[in-house]
């Protein structure tokens, strides 16, 4: 703590300027496209996606979901929109044993697999590839492992037996090639081909015999009598290895996702040829496979511990695929084992070989295999067997086609094929099945209807069997019951081998093009939207009559139609020229896709709701290509959602370094953080270019985090500001030189990544995520989830889930390598430091007494200079800044040797310490001409970076960078203090005696072997920001220490729990609150804070006795129905500080609600009325302007939850200018905030002392769109002050209104109050202002600048407007008053400078202002620059 100071106002208000910067918010630092609609009426070729979604006729014409859907199409399944399935097993009736997966099919042309059609959206003209022309499909070689290049088991080939077989092509010539027998149709790895075996015909014979061909025969079918028998090895010994799970096992190179690993549902144990990935282990027939699918992940890899061991348990019945990607085409296969034998008859049950190779342009087989093992697949053409049946032609609806089968899909299935009355057809499924359908839950009671089913037949003119028969019910558009046949050949052609129903959701999905054109490409580069308004005018339950759209309406909540929308940055990304005016931008198929939350349709459906998204620089979204999408979903035929009309708008910024932070000013110097946006020149020749990220192969553009040390003045020249060449540093290109340095190769081995283990003990970060144990990073609540065979923390997009490599990858990524496996791929990330938006740094030298020392007892101060102060470790530590970034990191750099005192090699005392001269130089030089020497100003050099320990889950996302994700981060503004912690024994509920000092009072401690919480130390503590709910404390006391920085605790608003005792147990704050608190108690905010926290030493009063604490403020916005809370922290235990008594409310007394749904201003501030060196009162102001007292010192149990500590309301600002004579104050009112800190001065008269609170209004700086935005004429901001006359008094008096001070039109307070005395000791209350709607480069002024103003408390003339001088930009924070300066950042991240540029080192002056912790970050005597 210490007391304002004098500021030369003559000089801040007259003199001239010295600035490094152009007015922020000027037009060429933004694109404001919020006054245009960016979105024109609807046409279909304006959309980049158009799935089942048509464009009305209507005039503006309105999209519309078509709910009229043609039955689902086994050749192309594929779902509208990303959503999440569920197959459930349904029914089982074969001799064999099957296997049921997925693949998609893209992952075929990938491989080469495919040839494409010249529609390259749709399959349906796509043929197998045969690239190496020896007449057998790569796909087919591929399963069956027939070349070295397709063997894909890690362990080598079980049988190396090979055979020749020589094709035919179309034009005569042949090729002879040599591949492997398959595996898999080999039990005893013999030869097992005959090139001129007998085997009649399999193709369909319309008329006469069937043929018997000379053709080649390969394998052999039979039972296995060992498990490495008809095995290829890889994940399961009997699947096909191309088909099963990425894994190790298969090289990596498997692109199957199993969902049941075998469909047996019967009365024994046994599996078809013995084959199989997995035993059968139940004879109980239910409708659930005989074995523990629980016990395998939704990919079909076993658990490393199954979740339970328990069969035909209910969740054994459903297997989630997770979220599967809209429009991409899925392919259903099932793998069978059994021997069928050959036996291609024309009528009744046939079976036939699979097909190799055929003739060529023919449907005759040239290579038929025997194996006991089928692969099947629900698109036709990419099956092995043919169907030796003529299909029957069918006309249906206007259709011509040919049918293999037909069904009626509600008719009960029966041995002997029973036809049913109402169709006159066989059924599909037998009674038992149907009747589990209906009345089993996990089937949503699914009555299927009497309705025709065809399976089609081939069109690829070689005859293929389907092997296919889709139920989809009209009952139940929300489900598909796909049925097998499990025979080659179609066998007995029931389809009902294997069945299982696909949960999904019916609808269409709309992507509209790049809506942000009027970027033009040539400077599209160079901008990043900020901000999106999206307007959606729609109408959920729409129908064609008034009767329908009431039932539309009127469904569950579960069930009624429903439209969501998502925005994305990255619609299109520079693929070439990216550093040129014309790149080339291509259609990104991917997007980073962002929720836009709407609020629900109201009763009616018809919605008309305007948001906006403002927060993707916060997550490191990047981009200047925004296009939208929405996702319509329906039920009902009759329920058809429908979009009238779509606006959006949007802000972007220019490329270049931001800044909203505070600067921090030491000496002749002043430290400050800026976050860079991407731009052109990133890609310029000469500079280093992004990285490219192994997960999606794209360059690197999130933000870019700076941390500036600049010269002001040089010590041996105080009458010239530094305008030229005045940075010294700058850490995040430190950083990202260090990297790359060939010196220093692997970071891994060198960087200083602190965080907590489990039992809260120091560690690095190598030691908690290592390749085999990701720990809390890969902790199953954040990477257990699979959407469609893509795991969440599958970060190098190999596939499955995640393994040593995605755990390796992130480790590394955050030690600062983008890629690193060992090769000439090794690259290391271009930039590692994430931006500096909300937080002000802090930098730290050696210290000196603070100004609450004088107050303490002799004897404590004796102990502070004695034990403290002249301690080496603190006397002579070297210099340290730390600020936080939105990347989850709390950096620590090297800032040189900063020393108090006087230099020696300048001609006059320094007035604010100064950095010493380098030791090689001699001084002074020449006193008669002085020329600056080289200083120690430090190398901006990495010595750690912390991650808090409970932020450690969400790193992942910080990789990731999801557009709905959570990443971590730590934006908000850390405070450093000293404090003395004891040692021994202490009492969580009593605090140290107030009249106890020890011997070992001040003491530090043993070197490197001190505890975390023992001590005098200096202590770090910071917030994480505003969504994270965080709070940690390091010690910082001595950076030579091997343990620095030491952590001592970390603190979770939200979630840590607070031990009750007794039966209650523990709790969460909020939860304690909650359930233990009467009725009407208030419910703390916990979702966060940005506010630097106050570090004092409070009184609580004789019982409570004094403790260290660090008040931390909650956030500007509470979370719903909660009030903006003050956490006061024990810092010896890191958790809220306890009070003695039997009352529950007691283990919560530090935790204090204010006002519901407000957030907290600013930075509490901590009084010391009695003038003892301990703090007694705290104030607060809510974002509404309300007013807060609390007294630590007054403690009454009784009064509950939240109400421990005394707390008073004593001031109003809305309704003191309601009660203002003038109606302009009072019309003003209802638009005044407080979004900044308080000022405060403890005063002395002789009628007592009291407390005077000066506090200045604003809108909120992170919202554009509140009613104060918006408002005609802008309202003023103001000035108010009041008087708290008997701060220790018992009752809660109202503070007395002293006086309001309107200021400009529009000019907003978010900077907080500056408190200063003029050359005649009297009190000054400071502001700067900023003119816009919210504190970005955007929202603000780009004709109109803040100002700076001055106002006399003892005469401030309040009928009068204040009158302030120009800032030549916008105040976006608390701006510093230095060495007779004013000193602030500007929104375009340069420094601006206010004040005689001639007159620097001005000596410091006196102050009887009281103990008050002044907001405004200055250079304290000691060293120590803190708050």
């Amino acid at each position: 703590m210490h007391a304002s100071r004098p500021t030369l106002l003559l000089a801040l208000l007259c003199a001239s300027s010295s600035s490094w910067a152009d007015s922020p918010g000027s037009l060429e630092l933004c694109h404001d496209a919020t006054e245009q609609d960016r979105q024109p009426d609807f046409k279909a070729l304006d959309f980049k996606d158009l799935s089942s979604i048509s464009v009305t006729k209507d005039n503006p014409p309105a999209l519309r979901l078509d709910t009229n859907l043609e039955v689902l199409n086994p050749e192309r399944i594929y779902f509208p929109f990303t959503q999440q399935v569920r197959v459930s097993y349904l029914y089982e009736e074969a001799g064999n044993s099957t296997a049921l997966g997925y693949f998609y099919y893209q992952d075929l042309v990938e491989r080469r697999f495919i040839n494409q059609g010249a529609n390259l959206t749709d399959s349906s003209d796509d043929t197998l590839a045969d690239n190496d022309g020896n007449g057998i499909a790569d796909f087919h070689e591929a399963l069956f492992q027939m070349t070295d290049a397709t063997s894909l088991n890690s362990t080598g080939r079980r049988c190396g037996n090979k055979f020749s077989y020589t094709y035919t092509n179309a034009s005569g010539g042949k090729k002879t090639s040599s591949l492997y027998v398959p595996e898999l149709a080999s039990k005893d790895c013999g030869g097992h081909f005959n090139d001129s075996a007998n085997v009649v015909a399999a193709h369909p014979i319309t008329s006469g015999s069937r043929p018997t061909l000379k053709v080649g025969l390969l394998g052999q079918d039979g039972s296995a009598d060992s498990a490495d028998q008809f095995s290829d090895r890889g994940l399961y010994r009997s699947m096909p290895n191309l088909l099963e799970p990425r894994d190790a096992k298969n090289s990596f190179k498997g692109i199957g996702h199993l969902v049941f690993l075998h469909s047996d549902d019967d009365g024994d144990k046994n599996t078809g040829g013995n084959l199989g990935p997995v035993a059968d282990v139940s004879t109980v027939e239910n409708g659930i496979p005989d074995y523990n699918v629980s016990a395998y992940d939704t990919d079909g890899r076993p658990w490393p511990t199954p979740p339970d061991n328990q069969l035909d348990q209910e969740n054994d019945r459903t297997v989630n695929l997770g979220e599967i990607q809209g429009d991409r085409e899925i392919v259903f296969f099932a793998v069978s084992w059994g021997s069928a034998g050959h036996n291609p008859v024309s009528s009744g049950d046939a079976k036939v070989y699979p097909c190799l190779s055929f003739k060529a342009n023919s449907n005759i087989c040239a290579l038929y295999l025997k194996t006991p093992t089928y692969v099947y697949f629900s698109k036709t053409f990419l099956n092995l067997d043919q169907n030796p049946q003529v299909a029957a032609p069918k006309q249906v609806d206007g259709q011509s086609f040919k049918s293999v089968a037909e069904m009626d899909i509600g008719c009960a299935y029966t041995t002997n094929k029973t036809r049913c009355r109402e169709l006159n057809l066989w059924g599909w499924l037998d009674q038992a099945t149907l009747d589990r359908l209906k009345n089993v839950p996990a089937y949503n009671n699914l009555v299927m209807p009497h309705e025709r089913a065809f399976v089609k037949a081939d069109t690829s003119g070689r005859d293929l069997m389907p092997h296919v028969l889709v139920g989809a019910p009209s009952t139940d558009k929300y489900r598909w019951v796909l049925g097998f046949e499990d025979l080659p050949g179609g066998g007995d052609r029931d389809f009902n081998d294997v069945s299982f129903m696909i949960h999904k959701s019916n609808g269409g999905r709309v992507r509209s093009g790049v809506v942000s054109g009027d970027l033009s490409p040539d400077i599209a580069q160079d901008f990043t939207i900020t901000e999106v308004t999206f307007r959606a005018h729609d109408e959920s339950y729409y129908a064609q009559s008034s009767t329908d759209a009431a039932f539309c309406r009127s469904r569950a909540a579960a069930d009624r139609p429903r439209i969501r929308y998502q925005v994305a940055l990255d619609c299109k990304v520079c693929t070439s020229n990216c550093a040129s005016n014309n790149p080339v931008m291509s259609v990104n198929p991917n997007p980073t896709w962002v929720d836009v939350p709407l609020d629900a349709p109201p009763a009616d459906g018809k919605r008309d709701q305007t948001v906006t998204l403002r927060d993707f620089l916060e997550r490191s979204l990047t981009g200047s290509q925004l296009c939208w999408q929405a996702v319509m979903e329906s039920k009902y035929d009759q329920c058809q959602p429908t979009i009238k009309n779509i606006n959006v708008f949007y802000k972007a910024v220019k490329a270049g370094d931001y800044g909203r932070a505070a600067v921090s000013t030491v000496a002749n110097t002043v430290l400050y953080g800026t976050f860079e946006t991407p731009g052109r020149k990133w890609f310029e020749p000469g500079n280093q270019q992004p990285s490219v990220r192994v997960l999606d192969g794209r360059p690197d553009l999130s933000e870019r985090g700076h941390l500036y040390l600049r010269k002001l003045f040089h010590p041996e020249l105080p009458t010239s500001t530094v305008t030229v060449n005045g940075v010294e540093w700058d850490s995040g290109n430190k950083l990202s030189t260090d990297l790359r340095s060939t010196t220093t190769p692997d970071p891994v081995n060198w960087r200083k990544l602190i965080t907590m283990n489990p039992q809260g003990q120091r560690t690095e970060l190598k030691s908690v995520l290592t390749d085999d144990n990701g720990g809390e990073a890969f902790s199953s609540n954040n990477c257990g989830t699979n959407n469609g065979g893509n795991w969440v923390c599958d970060l190098d997009a190999s596939g499955g889930p995640p393994d040593n490599a995605d755990r390796a990858l992130l480790r590394n990524w955050l030690y600062g390598w983008e890629q690193r496996t060992g090769d000439n791929k090794d690259t290391k990330r271009t930039w590692a430091m994430g931006g500096v938006q909300l937080s002000t740094p802090a930098i730290i030298g050696a210290s000196a007494m603070p100004s609450w020392v004088t107050l303490a007892k002799g004897q404590e101060q004796n102990a502070y200079v004695n034990n403290f102060m002249k301690d080496s470790r603190v006397s002579a530590r070297s210099t340290m800044a730390y600020v936080g970034t939105t990347q989850g990191f709390l950096y620590g750099v090297d800032a040189g040797e900063l020393r108090l005192g006087d230099d020696g090699c300048t001609s006059t005392p320094e007035a604010n310490g100064y950095f010493k001269v380098k030791s090689s130089q001699k001084c002074p030089a020449n006193t008669n001409d002085p020329k600056p020497y080289p200083r120690e100003y430090g190398e901006a050099t990495e010595q750690f970076a912390y991650m808090p320990r409970k932020l450690l889950p969400y790193y992942v996302g910080t990789y990731l960078r999801q557009g709905n994700g959570k990443r971590a981060s730590v934006d908000a503004s850390p405070t450093v203090a000293d404090v003395d912690l004891g040692f021994g024994s202490y009492d969580p509920t009593k605090g140290f005696s107030a009249n106890a000092v020890s011997d070992k009072a001040w003491t530090i401690g043993p070197k490197d072997t001190v505890g975390s919480t023992e001590g005098a130390k200096t202590m770090l503590v910071a917030p994480t920001g505003p969504s994270h709910s965080v709070v940690f404390a390091l010690d910082v006391t001595d950076p030579s220490s091997k343990n620095f920085p030491l952590p001592m605790w970390e603190f979770d608003m939200a979630s840590d729990k607070i031990d009750f005792g007794g039966q209650i147990g523990k709790l969460t704050v909020e939860d304690a609150f909650a359930d233990l608190g009467a009725t009407g108690t208030l419910l703390p905010d916990t979702r966060g804070s940005r506010h630097a926290p106050t570090v004092t030493r409070m009184d609580f009063g004789s019982k409570g006795g004094l403790r260290w604490v660090a008040l931390v403020g909650t956030d500007y916005v509470p979370n719903p129905n909660t009030a903006g809370s003050l956490f006061l922290l024990d810092a010896k235990t890191g958790m809220p500080v306890q009070l003695p008594g039997a009352q529950s409310a007691t283990k919560t007394a530090g935790v204090i609600p204010l006002a519901l749904n407000e957030g907290i201003s600013g930075e509490p501030l901590a009084v010391d009325a009695n003038d003892d060196g301990n703090a007694e009162l705290i104030y607060a102001a809510t974002t509404q302007g309300k007013i807060y007292r609390i007294a630590t010192n007054k403690v009454d149990a009784t009064r509950g939850f939240g109400r421990v500590l005394q707390v008073c309301k004593i001031a109003d600002i809305q309704t003191e200018l309601k009660n203002s004579s003038k109606p302009e104050y009072q019309n003003e009112a209802k638009f005044q905030g407080v979004y900044s800190t308080m000022g405060a001065t403890l005063y002395r008269e002789a009628s007592g002392k009291g407390v005077r609170l000066y506090v200045g209004t604003g809108n909120n700086p992170d919202i554009s769109d509140e009613p104060a935005d918006l408002q005609k004429p802008t309202p003023h901001g103001y000035v108010l002050a009041f008087e708290d006359r008997n701060p220790t008094g018992t009752s809660c008096n109202n503070a007395v209104p002293l006086w309001i001070k309107q200021l400009g039109a529009g000019q907003m307070v978010w900077g907080g109050i500056e408190l200063a005395r003029d050359e005649n000791g009297n009190e000054l209350v400071n502001t700067s202002t900023a003119v816009g709607k919210a504190a970005n480069a955007c929202s603000l002024s780009g004709t109109q600048s803040g100002m700076f103003y001055s106002i006399n408390s003892a005469n401030p003339e309040p009928d009068k407007q204040a009158t302030g001088t120009e800032l030549g930009g916008h105040s976006l924070a608390a701006p510093v008053m230095h060495d007779g300066h004013m000193i602030m950042l500007t929104a375009d991240g340069k420094v601006l400078v206010r004040g005689d540029p001639k007159k620097w080192n001005n000596p410091p002056g006196g102050s009887d202002a009281g103990q008050v912790r002044v907001h405004m970050w200055d250079a304290d005597p000691s060293g120590v620059v803190k708050p």
